[in-house]
């Protein structure tokens, strides 16, 4: 019991030291947007103030429902959500964290049988490369929670397979 207690407790001091270390810096948020005809899809885009060049970015799919409707760096919906509140404790200097939004057009309800389906691929290959031009070619690490991983998973194959991991959290698949 008193080892438990020690880990438990080594455990939390690292975990605040790692969240101290960014807590000085200043952080940067942005929107960053792919537009198409009828709909667009936007991503919250987070990093520290004064960075390195970029070698990765961190690609968050959150889970059910996944809508922030983002209007602006700080108007968005799912602020309690964990994984979009994580956002920060991905941060290093050369690391870039894009927060995905739903579509625009799938606000309403954005639901896994269109996560899966060739409409999202379309607009998540519209926001990577919206994503390239404002920072180059990176490679991407997309993390997805919950119904996020299927957001993730199918994203991942959008994107093919240089340059892209994927790390599922309480992950979610129909069968």
């Amino acid at each position: 019991m008193i080892r438990q207690a020690a880990l438990l407790i080594s455990c939390l001091s690292l975990c605040l030291l790692a969240g101290a270390a960014t807590a000085d810096e200043a952080v940067r948020e942005s929107v960053l947007t792919a537009k198409f005809p009828d709909r667009s899809m936007s991503a919250l885009v987070t990093h520290l103030a004064q960075h390195d060049p970029f070698k990765r970015a961190i690609v968050l799919m959150p889970g059910s429902p996944g809508i922030m409707k983002i209007q602006s760096a700080g108007s968005f919906g799912l602020k309690g959500n964990f994984l979009i509140r994580s956002r920060h404790f991905w941060l290093d200097r050369e690391t870039v964290v894009l927060s995905v939004d739903a579509p625009s057009d799938e606000w309403a309800g954005f639901t896994g049988r269109f996560r899966a389906g060739p409409r999202y691929a379309e607009d998540i290959r519209g926001l990577a490369q919206e994503l390239e031009k404002a920072f180059g070619k990176l490679p991407l690490v997309l993390v997805g929670t919950s119904e996020g991983s299927v957001s993730a998973y199918y994203a991942a194959r959008a994107l093919g397979p240089d340059n892209v991991k994927v790390i599922f959290s309480s992950s979610l698949f129909d069968t």
